[in-house]
């Protein structure tokens, strides 16, 4: 006597066993219909490779009704189960008991695949489209196995077929229309006609290229393309090159990327395309380079930028146009030509230049200051560019002192008056004709003896 299914039973077996995928997924029976669950609520038993459990006292078996997966009280009707406890696979004339799609079934293949990129992005099928997903929710099968053959999977118990449409991809119910498959030595599919599947764009779709390259600024940014426009991302486009012409495919076309007067922009006309040398982890053309600044992605003359810092962690920005401070993280490039100091607000070109002492920008070159930079001193009209008082500024002086009581307090100037610090606040002091001074934002401020008083 056993208690089973919430009464007491008098039953002939004491062994059962819980059927599921490996993954989960029990079969279970709820009384009227097979079921599947994240539990076993059903205890299932075996005699004569005939697999039942009870509906109250009646055995209720599981059969295979040609091809579907069925019950049945009559013991004649039942299957007898070939079961593999090696492969771990019940079957029965070629049907295999299995977990598909949201439901137990049976199947005839046992192998399949899961279609990803490598990055996660799997080739799924939803109500008939192609999809994209970030787990694998479409179980794919080779009518030759591995070695290739048509590509399909079921829906509804359908076949349903991957084949070429011109360039793209496309799904068939007809075997007919099914393109023939193989995968390569890289693990690429590919139909026998040279079309490869791949993920690009946020979509499947095909290519006849296999070798593709990701474009970033070298700090995790990539040149992406969304709905046809350049953008940054943290995860890149598909880039082809043919011919010294880079493109990548928007909705099975080809978009190449153009240098047009010195903006990056974007061309589905190959004979338009431009023509870019890579070399040295640069990508030119027209003496144009490639590059990531700004928050945006276009084109600059130059390849080689500096950044300016004041010999510690504060750096010199250009912020909407104007003078700013900054971090390492987030520090401008600043690029120099005929000694002219330049970055880009956006694509505009905006330069340095010593407004009579005071640090300024502009846009025209013919303003922009001519800068001697030398001995990490960047030098115009005998003013020095330099981080003072939590600002950047010019000043007349390279060499300044910090004056401190021989130990950790140091004199300083704040708004204009005397007063304590430390030496990570310390005022630069300066001397000329042995005056002291510091600078109270651009005014020269000087020490002196106040009968006695400083």
């Amino acid at each position: 006597m056993i208690y089973l299914d919430g009464a007491w039973k008098v039953l002939a077996e004491t062994t059962y066993y819980s059927i599921d995928d490996g993954a989960g997924n029990y079969l279970n029976y709820s009384g009227s219909a097979i079921t599947d669950g994240s539990n076993s609520t059903t205890r299932w038993h075996i005699a004569n490779n005939k697999i039942y459990t009870y509906n109250g006292t009646t055995k209720t078996y599981i059969y295979n009704n040609n091809g579907t997966l069925a019950t049945t009280t009559t013991a004649g009707t039942a299957t007898a189960w070939t079961i593999n406890n090696t492969n771990h696979t019940i079957s029965n004339n070629g049907y295999y008991l299995v977990y598909l799609d949201g439901a137990w079934k049976l199947w005839q293949e046992t192998v399949y695949y899961s279609i990803n990129d490598g990055n996660n992005h799997y080739l799924n099928l939803t109500n008939g489209n192609i999809v994209a997903g970030a787990s694998s929710i479409t179980k794919w099968h080779f009518s030759n196995g591995a070695s290739g053959g048509v590509l399909y999977t079921y829906i509804n118990g359908t076949k349903t077929y991957l084949y070429r449409n011109g360039r793209a991809l496309a799904t068939t119910t007809n075997s007919g229309t099914a393109s023939t498959w193989t995968v390569d030595g890289s693990n690429h599919f590919v139909t026998t006609d040279g079309y490869y599947l791949c993920y690009n764009d946020s979509a499947w779709g095909l290519t006849q290229e296999t070798e593709y390259y990701a474009i970033n600024n070298g700090s995790g940014t990539y040149l992406n393309l969304s709905n046809g426009n350049i953008v940054g991302g943290s995860n890149s486009t598909r880039w082809f090159v043919s011919g010294g012409k880079i493109y990548t495919y928007v909705n099975d076309t080809a978009t190449y990327l153009v240098n047009n007067a010195g903006t990056l922009t974007t061309t589905t006309t190959a004979g338009s395309a431009s023509v870019w040398t890579i070399s040295n982890g640069r990508i030119t053309n027209g003496g144009y380079y490639l590059c990531y600044n700004d928050s945006a992605w276009g084109l600059k003359e130059e390849s080689e930028y500096y950044l300016i810092n004041n010999g510690s962690s504060t750096y010199l920005n250009l912020s909407n146009g104007d003078v700013a401070s900054g971090t390492s993280s987030n520090a401008t490039r600043w690029y120099v030509s005929s000694n002219k100091i330049y970055a880009y607000n956006g694509t505009t070109k905006t330069y340095l230049y010593n407004n009579s002492g005071v640090l300024a920008t502009t846009t025209n070159s013919s303003t922009a200051s001519t800068w001697t930079i030398a001995n990490n001193s960047i030098i115009n009209n005998g003013y020095y560019l330099c981080y003072n008082d939590s600002a950047w500024g010019l000043k007349e002086e390279a060499g300044y002192y910090l004056i401190n009581n021989g130990s950790s307090t140091y004199l300083n100037l704040s708004n204009g008056d005397i007063a304590s610090g430390t030496s990570s606040n310390a005022t630069r002091w300066y001397v000329s004709n042995n005056k002291i001074y510091a600078y109270n934002g651009t005014t020269k401020t000087y020490l002196y003896n106040n009968g006695g008083i400083l």
